[in-house]
């Protein structure tokens, strides 16, 4: 079965080639999270959370925290160790211990990002009801 790469993280990994100057081979979708890689002709591709989520299911928090740096979410708050990917969204959602000035007891506030676009937003996931 031929590998396709579906993913949006394909110009990371044409950057990559091209920057060491060397054509590595795209295994992406074999079930196996090629880290670490050999650096000649021919070698599979390195590979990682974001260049294959398909195989790399595990993000390191630091990797999720750089990526998040300069977004609203670390502008209002801080990032939680607590997070967790979604597949069916193929988003990472990572809980926030929010500034005090912008707490609201109704929220629990998470910075999601989205594996298919470069894209960070700040979701609040709030309760619908207002106490009285």
């Amino acid at each position: 079965m031929e590998n396709v790469n579906t993913e949006r993280s394909l110009p990371v990994k044409e950057y990559a080639k091209a920057a060491v100057g060397i054509s590595c081979v795209d295994q992406c979708g074999d079930y196996v999270c090629a880290e670490v890689s050999c650096m000649a002709e021919g070698c599979p591709c390195s590979e990682n959370y974001r260049t294959c989520p398909s195989d790399c299911h595990e993000a390191r928090f630091e990797d999720l925290a750089k990526f998040a740096e300069d977004s609203e979410c670390l502008e209002k708050g801080e990032l939680t160790e607590n997070y967790a990917f979604n597949p069916e969204t193929r988003t990472w959602w990572i809980n926030l211990k929010m500034k005090p000035e912008f707490e609201n007891p109704l929220c629990s506030p998470a910075c999601v990002i989205y594996e298919d676009e470069d894209k960070i937003e700040l979701n609040w996931r709030c309760a619908g009801a207002v106490p009285e």
